[in-house]
């Protein structure tokens, strides 16, 4: 059996070449308001992950910047970008669903 991961883009971009995750295939499998892209990577370690990436342009997220006033430090995350095709800094982030989310606040505790 085959992993797919759901992935969200907010750009219509292609993947950039040269990372050290290879884009092994990308097709797209729907275009409306909202495209999908059906991309498999592989990973350095050799094995394929499939990608379901969704594009598009008024998508309603949310952006976590965690500040440690103790400290005065910033928390972020370095991650597997799928549009970049390479790691990344950034900030924890997540899609607001009207069904689940009372408030784009609510979105950001969850």
């Amino acid at each position: 059996a085959s992993n797919r991961v759901l992935a969200m883009s907010g750009t219509s971009s292609e993947a950039a070449a040269g990372g050290v995750f290879e884009i092994v295939k990308e097709e797209q499998l729907f275009k409306r308001f909202l495209r999908i892209n059906d991309r498999v990577v592989k990973y350095p370690n050799g094995k394929e992950i499939k990608f379901d990436i969704l594009c598009g342009r008024s998508n309603k997220f949310v952006t976590i910047l965690p500040f440690f006033s103790k400290t005065k430090e910033f928390a972020v995350i370095r991650e597997y970008c799928q549009g970049i095709n390479d790691f990344s800094i950034s900030v924890a982030c997540g899609g607001f669903e009207e069904n689940k989310h009372t408030s784009l606040q609510h979105a950001a505790e969850c």
